[in-house]
């Protein structure tokens, strides 16, 4: 019910807003160092909401070396990482 009157106050302000917010930051790397932008992006997500989760792509080796780096922020709640 609480769901509810949250779209139909919102309907009427264009927008929803939920409970919980969800952010998906990609994690931008060189040199097993992540990027001062990715931790910019980062900061602004954890404002919105504290379910951040963090993504690193890569090669193997560029993952490898980059993941201890990202395990270490402290913002994240979760990290997935893809080679």
């Amino acid at each position: 019910m609480m769901f509810l009157r949250l779209v139909l106050r919102a309907g009427r302000r264009g927008y929803v807003r939920y409970a919980s917010t969800h952010s998906l930051v990609l994690l931008e790397h060189e040199g097993g160092v992540v990027a001062p932008a990715s931790l910019s992006a980062l900061a602004a997500a954890t404002q919105i909401g504290k379910n951040v989760t963090g993504i690193v792509v890569g090669g193997p080796e560029e993952v490898k070396t980059v993941l201890p780096a990202a395990k270490r922020l402290v913002n994240i709640a979760s990290l997935s990482h893809f080679c």
